[in-house]
């Protein structure tokens, strides 16, 4: 039996975990004399090349470990109540809420074991007031070297993410989980002040759920909110391709399953259990007017090619990396109510719309390439 490891925190801690179960609680006044239980690392302006770099993930667990959200949040300024809450810009990196190594558990409660059965601001506890925010805001355009940022990125962020084994919900998956992957990488340039072509093979990936195999064995109440957004122009070549941009509410590599219901209608006519999944306003530019212009100022001959770029937002999706691959399987229970069957009401809403790919070439001959891209919804 796995250790238990008990955390209140109200810094910017982050904790790692190889052999233990992390219970990781939230408003206990009387338990540990403060209101505790927010990690929150809220990040400007880093990069890779800092001698300490950003963490994968605000929480790190190991193999088969049990970790349990406890708590409601308000946070002291009323602004950020969130559980774990992870905004960063400049993270040139994947990062996640919790990462599990191969696999784990997951149990959101709202109640503690402390002596106070309501949140800091009054308020009953509910476990949909259990919240995750993950943002990574990535604005590179024409800072630093291909040193520091490379010619391509992963810039994703993850709710909750295991890439080998099972993530499994015990009980509902009732939390409140927002992420989101906005880039910019355009126009960087190299230590001699040149410019490095990085427009092509960024990955650009939002899900709030992610793992090798995902499962709820109870019920989906909760609310996830996923947006994925990447801007991109080619200065060399005016060559951008195979760009991934997805948001995911739930993404089972191999599978995804259920067992209850998914959503609720509530008595004053309300309803919780959603998913909304956005991949809204990408620009993907390879264009002769953006390269180094000749020396009268006008645009070079070039080729233009934008190939294999994918563009797509999903409530449920079960596929590997390939994002042309949806070989994994989902099963919900058949008394799943998405659309109101059997008086539940869950929902799902994707969007993949005003996204732009622009290509331009110049000169005799030149060919323009744009084959294999996709917008999917």
């Amino acid at each position: 039996m796995a250790n238990n490891i008990y955390i209140w925190s109200t810094d910017s801690s982050l904790w790692e975990s190889s052999g233990a179960d992390i219970i990781y609680l939230a408003t206990t006044p009387g338990a540990n004399g403060d209101a505790g239980g927010q990690s929150k690392n809220i990040v400007g302006n880093n990069q890779t090349l800092q001698s300490t770099p950003l963490k994968d993930a605000l929480l790190d667990i190991g193999s088969d470990n049990l970790v349990t959200l406890a708590g409601n949040y308000t946070g002291a300024d009323g602004r950020t109540p969130y559980n774990l809450n992870y905004t960063a810009k400049l993270t040139l990196k994947e990062i996640s809420g919790v990462r599990f190594s191969t696999g784990g558990e997951l149990n959101f409660s709202s109640q503690t074991g402390g002596p106070h059965t309501t949140a800091d601001d009054g308020s009953a506890l509910n476990d949909r007031n259990i919240k995750i925010n993950v943002v990574a805001d990535n604005n590179a355009f024409e800072l630093g070297s291909a040193a520091a940022f490379g010619t391509t990125q992963n810039l994703s962020t993850n709710g909750f993410l295991s890439l080998t084994g099972t993530l499994t919900v015990t009980g509902d998956a009732s939390a409140a989980i927002n992420v989101a992957s906005r880039g910019n990488v355009a126009g960087l340039t190299d230590d001699n002040g040149n410019w490095v072509n990085n427009a092509s093979s960024n990955i650009l990936n939002a899900s709030a759920y992610k793992a090798e195999n995902f499962y709820i064995t109870n019920n989906f109440t909760g609310t996830l909110t996923a947006d994925a957004k990447l801007s991109t122009i080619s200065k060399v070549g005016a060559t951008a391709n195979s760009n991934t941009v997805q948001a995911h509410g739930v993404w089972g590599i191999s599978s995804v399953k259920s067992d209850g219901y998914w959503g609720k209608k509530l008595e004053n006519g309300s309803y919780y259990g959603t998913i909304a999944a956005t991949a809204n306003g990408s620009v993907i530019r390879a264009s002769v007017d953006n390269l180094k212009p000749n020396e009268d100022g006008s645009a070079p001959d070039s080729a233009a090619t934008a190939t294999g770029n994918i563009i797509g937002a999903y409530g449920i999706r079960s596929g590997s990396d390939d994002p042309n691959n949806y070989s994994g399987s989902i099963t919900l229970d058949s008394h799943n109510g998405l659309n109101g069957y059997y008086g539940y009401n869950g929902s799902i809403s994707v969007s993949a719309s005003n996204n732009q790919f622009v290509l331009k070439a110049q000169g005799k001959d030149a060919a323009l390439t744009f084959t294999g891209n996709s917008v999917k919804a």
